[in-house]
């Protein structure tokens, strides 16, 4: 069983307008050599690495956090799934979906993580813990469970509120408690309405050919009504409209996380916090062909996902530029000896301060109507040459990302550089197909 919290709404507090002086830290350190009293986990729900700036996004989407990016510790991240049901039990446990046994929840039905998870642990080592959620579909798994503290916030769509929540939580808590707390922000799913504040700032809406509203069904039918319809040049129009609304959501998320440090510094608690930043998974938005919404593949938009470390006491850092590549299992790793705790010997992620991680993978099932789940599709991706082995309904394909980044072309044939690479690749979808009886991602 599972259980929840239903709080009334609060009353908003003033939105934040300027932040306080930071007090900087007289001396910072590597983020190996600190040691946090708070930990914020904010896990935005849906939210592509490619569209921040830190990652290379064409627009200035974080301004506020990236004014902070002297103390934040950057790695290019890949989620074990594309969907929230899947994916934030990899996060909360170190295990890909085979490892923690939630494959899917089509209708909702109730499932349970396998294994321990971050929250039930950091309980056991004295942290006081808390989750806020934005995400109604997560109440259909157990990682709702296990917290000193659930709330299934009211509004999904306001992270200020899941942000007040949290600081009045904290303000509650002890100067000297350890405490854990995590987000699951919602701002950039669909439907999309960017707050008031943003709204216009990357394009006229006059010019949108669908509406910002709150009615996800009629939203998503128009979208693709255009998409369906349209001539080249409109479906480039829409496209390039869907990037910026959704640039507009992300405007949104980065004023909810300023929100949060001033109130973290207000309380006197940032100098000892550690946020980090990450996401379930991304977004397709038709700049991959014929797929809008995230779900049904595994491509470099819906996998890709950012994982950000920050306090204002780290020096910074870039993960990436060793040729590694993070996954969503690496968190908790990573985090544990920050912690001055022993790392689980039943983690598969790593400590991405101490090791480097050569291949990522995600998984993807479907259960078709009146059917069993499956798995259909695997994929797998290189950190250094940006080759990508895609395992997809019985066929396996390669792309190299470093000159096709959404995957759109497989590659003709592998030539001795590439199947060297291809190997550990092939070796990686392989160790997953051998988890699961019936198959039907098959050899090459």
């Amino acid at each position: 069983m599972f259980w929840m919290v239903a709080c009334q709404p609060v009353e908003d507090n003033k939105p934040v307008e300027s932040r306080p002086a930071e007090s900087s830290p007289t001396d910072p350190v590597a983020l190996e050599n600190f040691r946090p009293q708070t930990v914020i986990l904010v896990n935005a729900d849906t939210l592509r690495a490619d569209r921040l700036p830190a990652y290379g996004g064409p627009r200035d989407t974080m301004p506020l956090f990236d004014a902070r990016a002297g103390g934040q510790i950057r790695a290019s991240a890949w989620a074990t799934s594309g969907w929230t049901p899947t994916s934030v039990p990899s996060l909360l446990t170190s295990q890909e979906i085979h490892g923690h046994g939630v494959i899917g929840v089509d209708g909702l039905e109730y499932q349970q993580v396998q294994g321990q998870m971050l929250q039930e642990w950091l309980g056991e080592n004295n942290f006081r813990t808390a989750f806020f959620n934005g995400n109604q579909v997560l109440p259909s798994t157990s990682v709702i469970e296990g917290w000193g503290e659930y709330t299934l916030v009211d509004d999904l769509w306001s992270s200020d509120k899941l942000v007040d929540r949290a600081l009045a939580w904290l303000e509650d808590q002890g100067a000297d408690d350890p405490v854990f707390v995590m987000l699951q922000t919602m701002d950039n799913h669909h439907p999309w309405l960017p707050p008031d504040e943003f709204r216009g700032t990357f394009v006229d809406e006059s010019s949108l050919p669908f509406p910002l509203e709150r009615d996800a069904e009629a939203q998503v039918a128009a979208i693709k009504a255009v998409y369906l319809a349209g001539s080249p040049q409109e479906r480039a129009a829409l496209v390039e409209g869907l990037l910026a609304v959704y640039d507009e959501e992300i405007l949104g998320l980065d004023a909810s996380i300023e929100r949060l440090l001033v109130g973290l510094e207000a309380q006197g608690r940032l100098q000892n916090s550690l946020i980090i930043l990450t996401a379930d998974h991304g977004e397709s938005l038709y700049d991959a062909p014929d797929q809008l919404l995230h779900g049904g593949t595994l491509r470099q938009e819906i996998v890709g996902i950012p994982l950000i470390f920050y306090s204002p006491s780290v020096v910074s850092a870039d993960l990436s530029q060793a040729g590694c590549i993070a996954s969503s299992l690496d968190v908790w790793p990573t985090l544990a000896p920050l912690l001055d705790l022993p790392t689980p010997s039943e983690l598969t992620g790593i400590n991405l301060l101490k090791e480097c991680r050569t291949v990522a993978r995600a998984e993807l099932f479907e259960r078709p109507p009146g059917g069993s789940y499956t798995l259909t599709d695997v994929v797998a991706v290189s950190a250094g040459a940006r080759l990508e082995q895609l395992c997809d309904r019985g066929e396996r394909y390669s792309y190299d990302l470093q000159t096709d980044p959404y995957g759109l072309q497989p590659v003709a044939g592998l030539t001795p550089q590439t199947q060297d690479l291809a190997a550990p690749l092939d070796e990686a979808i392989d160790a997953v197909l051998s988890r699961w009886p019936e198959q039907r991602c098959l050899g090459r």
